[in-house]
């Protein structure tokens, strides 16, 4: 699955297939209500690789906050 946009009446309706989708091909799924976005649902390796990228950032930031 590529990155993808839906209204939140399609989302509810596709919800539960969208493990297999995301399986066949990893992306994300922007839900919208009234047409503005109001979350994305992403698969849990996405999810986690953005956790310790967000980590390594903090740690990064201290070292050179603390050499400064």
């Amino acid at each position: 699955m590529s990155d993808s946009i839906l209204s939140i009446s399609v989302a509810q309706k596709v919800f539960a297939h969208l493990p297999e989708k995301f399986e066949e091909q990893p992306g994300t799924v922007t839900i919208t209500r009234y047409g503005k976005p109001v979350m994305t649902v992403l698969p849990y390796s996405t999810y986690k690789f953005l956790l310790e990228t967000v980590d390594s950032l903090r740690e990064t930031i201290k070292v050179l906050h603390d050499a400064g």
